[in-house]
């Protein structure tokens, strides 16, 4: 009985195929030119009804007979036509699927995974049990993508059984490439407080979500795009994850935070102006506290070394000690020395340590002139 009902089947598919071949190439040619959607390849193998092509490239008919199973980028539901030579179109489009004997009927792919219905359009029409209904995926079965590749089954009542979407049966793929995203941050390293830009970009994907970071980046994303994030109170790592029809990919970017910090400046070089054996003190120079990154401490100053050639060397500072609110304002420093010493260019060091225990130096050349005092005749 099932051989003769077969029969009846693949006989009335190839009329039904001819008479009604012009309609279905129209529906086909108008879904596959809509963008946003997503070519399957390939074949499935069905041991009761042999080979089911998922494209008319497999087939070389394309010229002739423009048909394929898509799937939309966007909400991941498929559309189209198979093709089985033993029983004909096999669909795969929501409004052929409405009624399916189990919800939802819609076939659709969701995080690597077939779910819904297709139906073999002969068996609609047939005068026998066989109603044409395809289950994509049920209770242990059903195909799933990996990378490009499907594998899996799905069953048919009667006629098809276990339908085979794996490559050791031929195949079926997906012509789309798992997605891809990179994430870059400019600058990456900011002062407690400050902001930082981010910027990504991505392949093969229709959904992109803020996944880590700070709450201002949490959430749905554009696939590309920029985004200023902070205030960025401590070292964040912030990651984004896209995802697309052939699976997901993630990428992560570290926004710094820097630590408090300062550093000194001169306002001029000192000079020393020996005349005679007694000593001498230099010109002030002004001594000032730069901050950086929200720095805010007390700053203690000192100067070295502590002789030259021998001499002792003395430093005065107007304010050994400089609050926040004297950083511009800064302290005067004078160097004294006592005679003899060597005319040139000495190196001090004036030191800078923070109440938090921050320590920053500055080099400053002191220029040591000898005079010798004599007398001119006139």
């Amino acid at each position: 009985m099932r051989t003769e009902v077969f029969k009846t089947i693949f006989f009335f598919t190839l009329a039904f195929a001819v008479v009604g071949g012009f309609f279905l190439i129209g529906d086909i040619d108008v879904i596959r030119a809509q963008s946003g959607s997503v070519p399957l390849n390939g074949w499935a193998w069905s041991s009761n009804v042999g080979w089911i092509s998922f494209n008319c490239a497999a087939t070389g008919t394309c010229a002739s007979v423009n048909y394929g199973v898509t799937v939309d980028s966007g909400n991941g539901q498929f559309s189209g036509y198979a093709w089985s030579p033993s029983i004909g179109w096999i669909s795969f489009r929501g409004s052929d699927t409405t009624g399916c004997p189990q919800s939802p009927c819609q076939a659709t792919l969701t995080s690597g995974a077939v779910s819904g219905w297709a139906k073999a359009l002969a068996g609609t029409v047939s005068n026998d049990d066989w109603d044409g209904w395809i289950h994509l995926a049920g209770s242990g079965y059903g195909p799933t993508l990996s990378g490009s590749n499907f594998s899996g089954y799905s069953w048919g009542d009667d006629v098809i059984g276990w339908m085979k979407w794996s490559t050791s049966f031929g195949g079926v793929t997906l012509a789309s490439n798992p997605p891809t995203v990179t994430l870059s941050g400019d600058p990456l390293s900011v002062p407690t407080g400050d902001t930082s830009t981010l910027t990504w970009s991505s392949t093969d994907a229709n959904t992109c979500t803020g996944t880590a970071g700070s709450a201002d980046w949490l959430g749905s994303k554009s696939t590309s795009g920029s985004e200023v994030v902070g205030p960025v109170n401590q070292t964040t790592t912030y990651t984004i994850q896209c995802s697309g029809l052939a699976g997901t990919a993630s990428d992560s970017e570290v926004i710094n935070v820097l630590p408090p910090d300062f550093s000194l400046t001169r306002t001029n070089d000192p000079i020393i102006n020996f005349v005679g054996s007694g000593g001498d003190t230099s010109n002030p120079t002004r001594i000032r506290v730069t901050p950086l990154y929200g720095f805010s401490a007390d700053v203690a100053l000192s100067a070295s070394p502590s002789s030259l050639q021998g001499q002792n060397v003395t430093y005065t500072f107007g304010d050994s000690t400089l609050s926040s609110n004297e950083y511009n304002a800064g302290s005067s420093l004078t160097i004294t020395i006592p005679n003899p010493i060597s005319e040139g260019i000495y190196t001090v060091t004036v030191r800078g340590e923070s109440a938090g225990g921050l320590v920053r130096t500055i080099a400053i050349p002191l220029e040591v002139n000898v005079f010798t005092p004599g007398f001119e005749e006139i």
